[in-house]
């Protein structure tokens, strides 16, 4: 599973941190648990198209990103696969499995090469399991997902295309445990096959859908990338009323 042959930098303790602390999460952690994962974290590498884990493995632990880019997929009955997140450096995924220690609700594939922490079951819980305000620090990310789950879910049945499109994309382009009013990234290495999948419509609609949104100013679409260029706007037409912009 684990990458051959490339060329990685290892980084040392305080330029983990650096990188780390770069992420919502970890930046507000208290000092003694940010040491504890990066002392416990082991340093690993995956070249592109390799999995980090498969949708029904055994709990990881904990993985922060380093370099590179994972994306997060889950794969329907059907066998299709659902670009679900897209997790980028000094972000972190595995919570939910470090919580109820059940195996892996989706696969983590590296969209690029990748470098990353990970922090094995028994650390994290060694870590964060010894009292409610440590444990809180890993419950909440998993509770910011849940919040914007049942937020998409209302939206897939009350929201025209354009808009649902506009959501996932502003989703895409953050950290999924994070705010929903973060920073956003570009979103590379997505097809609009994938972007469709992950909406649940047919690449033609979201190839309309996508032209629309960079004439009204949103997003910028170059080779093989998507920016949001006008994050607020976005967010303020995503809330608009549904008959006033027609429907897709």
């Amino acid at each position: 599973m684990w990458g051959h042959g490339m060329n990685y930098l290892k980084h040392d303790f305080a330029s983990r941190r650096r990188i780390f602390e770069l992420g919502a999460w970890f930046a507000q952690l208290p000092a003694t648990i940010q040491e504890k994962l990066l002392s416990e974290g082991r340093e690993r590498q995956l070249n592109a198209g390799q999995k980090l884990f498969d949708q029904g493995d055994a709990p990881t632990g904990l993985h922060g990103i380093i370099s590179g880019e994972i994306h997060i997929k889950g794969t329907a009955s059907n066998g299709h696969d659902v670009l679900m997140a897209i997790h980028r450096p000094a972000d972190w995924t595995g919570f939910l499995t470090c919580i109820d220690h059940q195996p892996h609700p989706m696969s983590a594939v590296a969209a690029t090469d990748i470098l990353f922490l990970t922090v094995p079951p028994a650390s994290v819980h060694a870590i964060f399991e010894t009292d409610i305000a440590a444990f809180r620090h890993l419950l909440t990310p998993e509770l910011r997902v849940g919040r914007a789950n049942y937020r998409w879910l209302i939206e897939m049945v009350t929201r025209p295309s354009l808009q649902r499109i506009a959501s996932r994309l502003l989703d895409l382009a953050r950290w999924p445990y994070g705010s929903r009013a973060g920073p956003t990234s570009p979103i590379d290495n997505v097809s609009q096959e994938d972007l469709a999948n992950a909406c649940n419509l047919s690449r033609q609609t979201m190839n309309s859908a996508l032209r629309q949104l960079e004439k009204r100013g949103f997003i910028r679409i170059g080779y093989g990338r998507i920016e949001i260029v006008d994050s607020r706007g976005m967010q303020d037409f995503i809330a608009s009323n549904p008959e006033e912009i027609g429907k897709l």
